[in-house]
């Protein structure tokens, strides 16, 4: 799978000639359909137009395509100056919202040109054309769709388009993207009106990266504060996201299952930590891991999901161990695995659970951390990533879980970090870490299995800790602190 992250935008449109004797009153949606991911969409009121060129709002950044999938990207326009402007809106972007998720079910079953003509048949009009106008084969079923009502007089669709590309195409279009004109010759209005309208619409379909300038897409600034890192995971078809809360230190969880935009149904646990928490999905269930407030014990313990909202918390257990830095935590084959620096000698410590309770068996390294380790699974092998002891440096290491735990160095990297390091596979090993002297992110990605890293990219993006990451649908996911805000903030990584 290569999932790849992109921005689809109506830039601006030109009127030579308004529907309407004088000036039209526009109004513009736009979707984004990609099948089995939700369909995104938005709507402008433009106001009261006459001939010239004009700006819109209609962009949405991140959209996540694989190579082997299809996106299709639909926009309408219509004039409609004597409706209640709120239900124009709401009417129009569940037309547009209604074509694209359409088109985008029918590109399993249809190829090439076969998708216009399927899309026609689905939707009860002429083959839909897929280059350039559709304005044609839609105005009649833009105006049932909207309501018929809602046109009277001069009003009527002005402008209306089908575009489907491949997320291989979308690649190989590189940074400069896609871009393009439609022209849209109108219809007949009626006796009275202006003669027959003329716009003119101009799009561009890149990278998310090359759009935004950075390879940290749709950011999303919650309302929630931590003084900490938060940690993610995925269980099912949700992303979740823990924090220790301001104030309190007290554990929250919330879940998101729109790829990162929104989180909601925070659940705070009653237990504490001075350090970040770790989260892991492992057989089905959620589990936490952290370091006790006063004590410094590890703890684990399951966060209660029904449905995708954690309803509560179970199964906590103190451990023995303990450390003053935040523990990692993976799932890999059938076994809970947890990483810490141990307290009082900075040696990194591996352990494996069979219940998520209690350890089956306790490996202690001669590799040292000033900070706590980073785990993930990645091409079937548990690798455990840290910072060293009396230098900055990031290492990779693999873990050998067959028989007894040990601890195989694959690298030291050149990269450095005052903090621990994040890392997750998304069919790659991305690599995350807070600048050393400064405080952007940085991520780069290893073809090897961390043996070396390329593709480095620093993010404008700034925090006083490492991020976190996780993959949700092939997209990595990262969200971290802001720095000198506490803020929570969640983006997609274009890597």
């Amino acid at each position: 799978m290569a999932v790849g992250l992109y921005s689809f935008s109506v830039d601006r449109f030109t009127i030579a000639n308004t529907r309407s004797r004088g000036e039209d009153t526009d109004y513009i949606s736009a979707s984004v359909a990609v099948a089995g991911r939700p369909t995104v969409s938005a709507t402008q009121s433009l106001g009261n137009l006459n001939n010239g060129t004009y700006s819109t709002t209609m962009q949405f950044n991140g959209i996540p395509v694989d190579d082997n999938e299809t996106a299709v990207f639909t926009y309408l326009i219509i004039n409609s100056g004597h409706s209640d402007p709120s239900v124009v809106v709401k009417g129009l972007e569940a037309a547009a919202s209604a074509l694209a998720s359409k088109g985008a079910q029918l590109v399993a079953t249809a190829a090439g040109g076969a998708i216009g003509a399927a899309l026609g048949a689905a939707i009860g009009t002429a083959a839909v054309p897929l280059i350039g106008t559709a304005l044609g084969a839609l105005a009649g079923w833009v105006v049932s769709s909207v309501g018929a009502l809602l046109f009277a007089n001069c009003d009527g669709p002005v402008a209306a388009a089908v575009h489907t590309y491949t997320g291989a195409q979308l690649r190989a279009a590189g940074g400069a993207g896609l871009t393009g004109n439609d022209n849209h010759p109108g219809s007949d209005s009626p006796s009275g009106c202006g003669s027959n309208s003329d716009y003119t619409t101009f799009w561009t379909v890149k990278s998310a990266a090359a759009q935004t300038g950075d390879q940290l897409v749709g950011t999303v600034t919650l309302q929630d504060t931590t003084s900490n890192s938060p940690a993610l995971a995925v269980l099912g078809n949700a992303a979740y996201l823990a924090w220790t809360g301001v104030g309190n230190n007290e554990l929250n969880v919330s879940c998101s299952v729109d790829g990162g935009r929104t989180f909601a149904g925070k659940a705070t646990s009653g237990n504490s930590s001075p350090a970040a928490p770790a989260l892991a999905a492992h057989l089905g269930a959620l589990y936490l891991a952290w370091t006790g407030s006063n004590n410094n014990l590890l703890n684990l313990m399951k966060a209660d999901v029904t449905g995708t909202a954690v309803v509560g918390f179970s199964n906590q257990a103190t451990l023995g161990q303990t450390s003053a830095f935040t523990p990692a935590i993976a799932s890999f084959g059938g076994k809970l695995y947890v990483a810490w620096t141990g307290s009082g000698n900075l040696n990194l410590n591996i352990a494996s659970s069979a219940d998520g309770v209690t350890l089956d068996q306790v490996f202690v390294s001669g590799e040292t951390s000033a900070n706590g380790p980073a785990l993930t699974v990645h091409d079937g092998k548990l690798l455990l990533g840290w910072k060293g002891n009396g230098n900055d440096n990031l290492n990779i290491g693999i873990v050998q879980t067959a028989g007894a735990l040990a601890l195989q160095k694959l690298a030291t990297l050149p990269d450095t970090s005052n903090e621990r390091p994040c890392m997750v596979s998304n069919g790659q090993l991305v690599l995350g870490w807070k600048g050393d002297g400064n405080f952007n992110l940085n991520f780069e990605a290893s073809q090897d299995d961390g043996k070396t890293f390329g593709g480095k990219f620093t993010s404008r993006e700034t925090s006083d800790h490492v991020p976190a990451i996780a993959v949700f649908e092939g997209v990595a996911l990262t969200a971290w602190v802001g720095h000198g805000n506490q803020s929570l903030n969640v983006a997609r990584v274009a890597i």
